[in-house]
């Protein structure tokens, strides 16, 4: 197996991999995924441990994935004590949180609802109910069980349509914007 890090293409069989991740779900199956390539991976869930672990062993990779401000001080302690580490951010820019709280932020929204299948994922609640209390912003959720895809939503919406007897015509176009009566 091959993987391309810093644009050249290595083999991962056998080489050393920290992988530095507070989530201990997220970073288990991260650990896992490089096992199944051939990798020998160390895991680090804070940067204090993983400069402990970088001390005392070699490593071809640094894989981040901590805040962006605690992540750039790991890289530029271990630049520092090697300069030719190759070191990876697992960060793929603007996440839906951020990008969700800076919309609530620019249009002055006090309360935010998080609804649909992604507000069932644990660590999004998390995420969004930490970084919205930092902003000042009530975050609310539905139970988890009505956190489902859009279908159950509505499913859900057209059950006292269903109980009323009042249906759609069989040639009912699909319509984004449809408002529900």
């Amino acid at each position: 197996m091959s993987e391309v890090v810093g644009g050249q293409a290595s083999s991962t069989v056998g080489q050393s991999v920290l992988l530095v991740d507070v989530n201990l779900r997220r970073r288990e199956s991260r650990a896992a995924h490089l096992r199944k390539l051939g990798a020998v991976v160390d895991c680090a869930s804070n940067a204090t441990t993983a400069l402990q672990k970088f001390g005392a062993t070699t490593y071809r990779l640094v894989l981040i994935d901590l805040e962006r401000a605690a992540a750039e001080q790991l890289a530029g302690e271990i630049r520092l004590k090697d300069p030719k580490q190759l070191v990876g951010f697992m960060v793929e820019g603007p996440t839906l949180i951020s990008k969700t709280l800076a919309a609530a932020e620019t249009y002055n929204v006090a309360t935010l609802l998080v609804t649909g299948g992604v507000a069932a994922n644990s660590d999004l609640r998390t995420t969004f109910e930490r970084e919205g209390a930092q902003a000042g912003m009530a975050v609310y959720f539905p139970s988890r069980p009505l956190s489902t895809d859009n279908a159950a939503m509505i499913a859900a919406a057209a059950y006292p349509k269903f109980l009323a007897g009042e249906f759609a015509p069989m040639d009912i176009s699909a319509e984004a914007g449809l408002v529900l009566r």
